[in-house]
Protein backbone atom coordinates (compact mmCIF):
# COMPACT_ATOMS: atom_id res chain seq x y z
CA UNK A 1 0.00 0.00 0.00
CA UNK A 2 1.19 3.28 -0.85
CA UNK A 3 2.67 5.49 2.25
CA UNK A 4 -0.27 8.30 0.71
CA UNK A 5 -2.66 5.94 0.94
CA UNK A 6 -1.81 4.80 4.62
CA UNK A 7 -2.24 8.46 5.82
CA UNK A 8 -5.41 9.01 4.29
CA UNK A 9 -6.50 5.90 6.40
CA UNK A 10 -4.82 7.03 9.50
CA UNK A 11 -6.01 10.55 9.20
CA UNK A 12 -9.59 9.73 11.62
CA UNK A 13 -11.87 11.60 13.92
CA UNK A 14 -11.72 10.57 17.66
CA UNK A 15 -8.17 8.39 17.26
CA UNK A 16 -6.23 7.76 20.42
CA UNK A 17 -4.19 10.53 21.44
CA UNK A 18 -0.11 10.47 22.42
CA UNK A 19 2.17 13.11 23.94
CA UNK A 20 4.50 14.83 22.17
CA UNK A 21 6.44 17.98 22.95
CA UNK A 22 8.57 20.71 20.67
CA UNK A 23 10.55 23.73 21.09
CA UNK A 24 8.96 26.77 19.51
CA UNK A 25 9.69 30.47 19.74
CA UNK A 26 8.29 32.16 23.02
CA UNK A 27 6.50 34.71 20.50
CA UNK A 28 5.07 31.93 18.35
CA UNK A 29 3.59 30.52 21.19
CA UNK A 30 1.74 33.98 22.21
CA UNK A 31 0.60 34.66 18.45
CA UNK A 32 -1.22 30.96 18.21
CA UNK A 33 -2.45 32.28 22.16
CA UNK A 34 -3.97 35.01 19.98
CA UNK A 35 -5.27 33.24 16.97
CA UNK A 36 -6.92 30.68 18.88
CA UNK A 37 -8.71 32.84 21.06
CA UNK A 38 -9.90 35.03 17.88
CA UNK A 39 -10.65 31.35 16.30
CA UNK A 40 -12.62 29.86 19.46
CA UNK A 41 -10.43 27.43 20.14
CA UNK A 42 -10.43 26.33 24.24
CA UNK A 43 -6.11 26.70 23.49
CA UNK A 44 -3.18 27.02 21.22
CA UNK A 45 -2.89 22.93 21.37
CA UNK A 46 -6.05 22.41 20.05
CA UNK A 47 -5.33 24.92 17.06
CA UNK A 48 -1.63 23.30 16.50
CA UNK A 49 -3.83 19.96 16.15
CA UNK A 50 -5.86 21.56 13.48
CA UNK A 51 -2.84 22.82 11.60
CA UNK A 52 -1.14 19.79 11.86
CA UNK A 53 -4.34 17.75 10.74
CA UNK A 54 -4.91 20.67 8.09
CA UNK A 55 -1.22 19.94 6.58
CA UNK A 56 -1.54 15.98 6.90
CA UNK A 57 -5.00 16.22 4.78
CA UNK A 58 -2.79 18.41 1.77
CA UNK A 59 0.51 16.89 2.05
CA UNK A 60 -1.24 12.81 0.41
CA UNK A 61 -3.03 15.48 -2.18
CA UNK A 62 0.40 17.14 -2.88
CA UNK A 63 2.04 13.66 -2.90
CA UNK A 64 -0.44 11.96 -5.31
CA UNK A 65 0.45 14.96 -7.99
CA UNK A 66 2.42 13.92 -10.73
CA UNK A 67 6.05 15.53 -10.86
CA UNK A 68 5.02 18.51 -13.23
CA UNK A 69 8.80 18.85 -14.02
CA UNK A 70 9.62 15.21 -14.81
CA UNK A 71 6.67 15.28 -17.47
CA UNK A 72 7.93 18.73 -18.72
CA UNK A 73 11.20 17.05 -19.13
CA UNK A 74 10.12 13.70 -20.80
CA UNK A 75 8.08 16.01 -23.43
CA UNK A 76 10.76 17.90 -24.10
CA UNK A 77 13.02 14.66 -24.65
CA UNK A 78 10.16 13.13 -27.03
CA UNK A 79 10.48 16.87 -29.02
CA UNK A 80 7.43 18.56 -27.92
CA UNK A 81 8.11 22.22 -28.38
CA UNK A 82 9.15 24.61 -25.07
CA UNK A 83 6.32 27.14 -26.19
CA UNK A 84 3.87 24.33 -25.77
CA UNK A 85 5.15 22.77 -22.69
CA UNK A 86 5.27 26.61 -21.13
CA UNK A 87 1.75 27.20 -22.08
CA UNK A 88 0.79 23.66 -20.51
CA UNK A 89 2.98 24.47 -17.73
CA UNK A 90 0.99 27.90 -17.51
CA UNK A 91 -2.29 26.46 -17.74
CA UNK A 92 -2.14 24.28 -14.48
Amino acid sequence: MRAVNRIKKRLVKDAPMAATSMRLPAQMIEELKEIAEAKGFSGYQGLMRYYVSRGMRADPEELDRPDIEAIARALKESGVSKKVIDKALDAA
